[in-house]
């Protein structure tokens, strides 16, 4: 073993390996190493995007040897596929009674992931996913695991009969976040904090459910 693979950057601390759900049992030293590379890797992520992130960077940026890195991973995409994993926005879901308020305080959550670090790594996904078939499928389970949550209000309103029952849920879910990032990622720009209230208002009007007061 060389002095890399048994002095995984200070970085890697007990903190890190929780963050990274080492599973129990784990010996502490592999486990130091996966949250050493999965740190670097996150870090690499939000400074640069994920052309920035190469085996040697992250090997350099933990403290690891590239032999220890592909011990546990076999290519680089496994890698950053496993660290954006970690990245993923944990929403909590709201059940206020009320369709409008549930998704209003959903966009909102939304409006504040957009405006973090981490969605630029997503913006770098989706443009590095037109040339790599692995990327690809981690950008369509990053995007369905992301937009679930709000997919689950709508049906459950479509239960509750709060929207109609023909109501098509995947335009319905396209409307309310469509605009969000257009303004963030297109165009750029902060989302106005009265957005969320405005667009749900409007979806909901033209999808036949008339917005609670």
């Amino acid at each position: 073993m060389s002095p890399a693979d048994a002095q995984p950057s200070p970085s890697a601390t007990h903190e890190e390996c929780r963050v990274f759900e080492c599973p129990e049992g784990t010996d502490p030293r592999i486990a130091r190493s996966r949250a050493a590379v999965l740190g670097a890797t996150v870090d690499l992520l939000l400074e640069g995007g994920i052309h920035d992130v190469s085996v040697d960077a992250i090997a350099e940026r933990a403290g690891v040897s590239k032999a220890t890195i592909y011990r546990h991973w076999e290519t680089r995409q496994a890698i950053i596929i496993e660290a954006l994993d970690h990245m993923k926005a944990r929403h909590e879901v709201p059940d206020t009674g009320l369709l409008r308020d549930d998704l209003v305080a959903m966009l909102g959550q939304l409006v504040a992931h957009v405006a973090s670090p981490a969605a630029s790594v997503f913006a770098s996904l989706v443009g590095a996913a037109e040339h790599d078939p692995e990327l690809a499928d981690m950008r369509q389970a990053f995007a369905r695991a992301r937009s679930e949550p709000m997919r689950g209000l709508i049906v459950r309103g479509i239960e509750r009969g709060e929207l109609p029952a023909d109501v098509d849920v995947e335009v319905l879910l396209a409307s309310l976040v469509g605009p969000i990032f257009y303004l963030r990622l297109a165009r750029g720009e902060a989302v106005p904090g009265h957005w969320p209230a405005d667009i749900v208002d409007a979806v909901l009007t033209a999808h036949g459910s008339a917005p609670s007061d």
